[in-house]
C-alpha cells in the first residue's frame, strides 16, 4: 500500500465502576498484585488497542490481571455499567465521557502521551508512574501500492488542508479526539514504528487472534 496521511488519533483510558475501590491508577495496581489473575478488565476484544495497552501496563507493572474480550463496545458498556464486569480499557472519550459526567464510571487515567482538554483532571498512565505505557487508537488513509507520486502528494495536500481547519479541529476535539496530520514519509515511518512497538507487546504476551 502507499500511505498517504495520518488523520486523527482518540483518547482511550482507562475507567472503573463506582463500586471499584480504586480511584486511581497505584491504588488498582495494588489492587491487581494482591490478587494476581483475579482483577478481570474488559476491552473490545483480543489485540485491541486497548487491549495491548493493557499487556503493556501489566507487564511495566509487573501484575497479572484476567482480560475479558468483548465483540465490540456495546456488550462491554452495559455490563460495565450494571457493574458486571468493574475495569475497563476504553479506547475512547466518545463513549466513557457522558457516563464520567453523570458519575456512572471514575476515570482512572488516559493512556495517550497527555492530558484531554475534555478532562483536564485525569492524569495519564505517564504521569502516573509508567512513562513508557502510552497508546492512541488512529486512524490514517493509504491508497494501492504503486500509487503514483504525483497522486500521493496532490491527496496529502488536500486532506492535511482539511484536517487544519477550524471546524474539522473542533469536532473532532469534541469526541476527545486530535488532528494528527503528517506527509506520506512520517506516516510511512509512524506505521513501521508502531509495527515494531505493538510487535513486542504481542510476542511478549503471546497474543493470538481468536
Amino acid at each position: 500500500f502507499a500511505p498517504i496521511s495520518n488523520l486523527a488519533a482518540t483518547t482511550p483510558l482507562i475507567v472503573v465502576h463506582p463500586s471499584f475501590p480504586a480511584k486511581t491508577l497505584a491504588e488498582l495496581i495494588a489492587q491487581a498484585r494482591a490478587n494476581p489473575g483475579k482483577i478481570a478488565y474488559g476491552t473490545p476484544g483480543v489485540a485491541t488497542v486497548p487491549h495491548l495497552a493493557a499487556e503493556m501496563l501489566s507487564s511495566a507493572a509487573g501484575i497479572q490481571m484476567l482480560h475479558i474480550p468483548y465483540k465490540g463496545t456495546a456488550g462491554l458498556s452495559a455490563d460495565l455499567l450494571a457493574g458486571v464486569i468493574l475495569v475497563n480499557f476504553e479506547s475512547s472519550l466518545a463513549l466513557a465521557g457522558p457516563n464520567i459526567r453523570a458519575g456512572k464510571l471514575r476515570p482512572i487515567a488516559v493512556i495517550s502521551g497527555k492530558r484531554t482538554p475534555l478532562f483536564p483532571d485525569i492524569p495519564t498512565v505517564a504521569e502516573s508512574g509508567y512513562p513508557g505505557v502510552q497508546a492512541q487508537p488512529w486512524f490514517g488513509l493509504s491508497g494501492p501500492a504503486g500509487l503514483e507520486r504525483d497522486k500521493v502528494l496532490r491527496m496529502n495536500d488536500i486532506i492535511v488542508r482539511g484536517l487544519k481547519t477550524k471546524e474539522v479541529v473542533e469536532r473532532l476535539a469534541l469526541i476527545g479526539a486530535e488532528v494528527l496530520p503528517t506527509t506520506p514519509e512520517e506516516f510511512a515511518a509512524f506505521i513501521r514504528a508502531e509495527y515494531e512497538r505493538w510487535g513486542e507487546v504481542i510476542r511478549r504476551a503471546g497474543i493470538k487472534v481468536e
